[in-house]
């Protein structure tokens, strides 16, 4: 699956301080709940 959009530099670290505010997360793992987080929300839109 491809993800269709890129995210602002800014955007990524306001994310990055949200889901990982103590800087522990691998950046393959920071990647994979920003993907999971981003595809819960396009599912709940959705359904809407």
């Amino acid at each position: 699956m491809k993800v269709a959009r890129t995210l602002e530099v800014s955007m990524v670290e306001q994310i990055k301080a949200i889901l990982d505010p103590m800087g522990l997360m691998s950046p393959g793992s920071l990647a994979s709940e920003i993907f999971r987080q981003a595809l819960s929300y396009k599912m709940g839109a959705r359904g809407k």
